[in-house]
Order: C-alpha cells, then sequence, then structure tokens
C-alpha cells in the first residue's frame, strides 16, 4: 500500500491467506494519519507486516464476517496503530 495516495483505504479480505505491507515511506511521512476499514469475509485471515505496523502487544486478529477499522499514525519509518473491532 502507499500511503501516499490517499489516507483512508477499504480493504476487502477474503480467504485465510492475505497480507498487509506498505511500499516504502516517502520523506515526509512523518505525522501522517491513515485509516484502514477492513472487511472480512468468513474465512479471513490478515497478517500484518511487523516491520511497518506496530501495536499494543500483538497484531490484531481480524473479525471475521464484519468490519474493523484501523487507525495509524506515521513517524517517518513505522506506522503506529490502534483498532476498533466488529463495527455494525
Amino acid at each position: 500500500i502507499d500511503i501516499t495516495t490517499a489516507n483512508v483505504f477499504i480493504l476487502n479480505v477474503e480467504g485465510p491467506s492475505a497480507a498487509i505491507a506498505l511500499d516504502a515511506l516517502p520523506s515526509g511521512a512523518a505525522g501522517m494519519d491513515v485509516t484502514f476499514i477492513i472487511k472480512g469475509d468468513a474465512t479471513a485471515v490478515l497478517s500484518f507486516e511487523t516491520s511497518d505496523f506496530n501495536f499494543t502487544g500483538t497484531a490484531p486478529t481480524i473479525t471475521q464476517s464484519g468490519t474493523d477499522l484501523l487507525r495509524c499514525v506515521c513517524d517517518g519509518t513505522s506506522l503506529y496503530c490502534n483498532v476498533t473491532q466488529d463495527l455494525s
């Protein structure tokens, strides 16, 4: 994903082997806010590239057959993220 193209991304996750990683972060990315709306099907499993995404504790397990909201801020090298899960 290239976070310079937008600040909101909708990800439709279908199946058990999806992964999310970032393109190289551009100069000036520090301070950017990025939101991912993640919609999972009944078998959805999404892994996060650990060098790109940082969470409190471990990376979240996305909601199968549901919608999660991942909000991140960039420090110029990584995203620091918080997740709200199982939105209606």
